[in-house]
C-alpha cells in the first residue's frame, strides 16, 4: 500500500521539481569534483608553498594531503547519512555543499609555509579533511536524493545491478595486472546506459 501512494505521489511530481533535483545533484557533484581536480592540477605549486624541502618529499606530502580527504569520505557519509533521513536530503545536500565550498575558499586563504611555518600544512590538512567529509555525505546524499526522486524503482535497481555485476567481475580477474586500468571504464559503460533511459 505504502509503494502504491509513493508511486503515486512521484507521478503527480511538478517538472520543475525534478529538474530543480537534478540540478542540486548536479551542482554538489561539480563542486566536489571541481576542487579535486584543481588540487590535483596545482599539487606541484601547492607543495611549494605550503611544504619545505625538496621538490620531491614535498610534493609527496601534498599528494599525501590529497588523499586524507579521501581516507575521511566514508566518515562522512556514515554521519550525513543519518541525518539526511531525519532531517532531508535537500537540506543536508545544501549544508554539504556550502561546507565544500567553503573549504575549499578557505584553502585559498591559508598563507604558505613562509608566512606561517608549520600552521600552514596543518590548516591545509584541516580543511582537506573537511571537504572529504562534506564530500562523503553529499555523493551519497546527491544519490539517495535522485533516487528518492525518480519516477520509478526500476531505475533505481538498474543502478545497482549496473555498478555491482561488473565490480564482481573485476574481483574476479584481478589476477590479471593489466585489468585493473580498464575497470572503471567498464564499470561506467553500464551506469551510463542506465542515466540515458532516464
Amino acid at each position: 500500500m505504502a509503494s502504491a501512494s509513493s508511486s503515486a505521489e512521484q507521478e503527480t511530481l511538478p517538472p520543475g521539481v525534478l529538474r530543480r533535483a537534478i540540478a542540486a545533484s548536479a551542482m554538489g557533484n561539480a563542486t566536489e569534483w571541481f576542487d579535486y581536480g584543481v588540487y590535483a592540477f596545482t599539487v606541484s605549486y601547492i607543495s611549494a608553498a605550503f611544504f619545505p624541502g625538496d621538490t620531491g618529499s614535498a610534493t609527496l606530502y601534498a599528494l599525501l594531503v590529497f588523499a586524507v580527504s579521501f581516507v575521511v569520505r566514508p566518515l562522512g557519509g556514515l554521519v550525513w547519512g543519518p541525518l539526511g533521513d531525519r532531517l532531508g536530503r535537500r537540506q543536508v545536500l545544501a549544508l554539504t555543499i556550502i561546507l565544500m565550498a567553503g573549504a575549499t575558499f578557505c584553502v585559498g586563504l591559508v598563507p604558505g609555509y613562509d608566512v606561517i611555518g608549520f600552521w600552514a600544512p596543518l590548516l591545509l590538512v584541516l580543511l582537506r579533511m573537511i571537504q572529504g567529509f562534506s564530500t562523503g555525505g553529499e555523493y551519497g546524499g546527491a544519490a539517495t536524493f535522485m533516487a528518492e526522486y525518480s519516477r520509478t524503482a526500476s531505475a533505481v535497481s538498474a543502478g545497482v545491478s549496473s555498478s555491482s555485476a561488473p565490480s564482481a567481475v573485476m574481483r574476479s580477474v584481478r589476477s590479471w595486472s593489466w585489468w585493473w586500468s580498464c575497470s572503471p571504464a567498464i564499470r561506467s559503460c553500464p551506469r551510463g546506459a542506465g542515466g540515458s533511459r532516464s
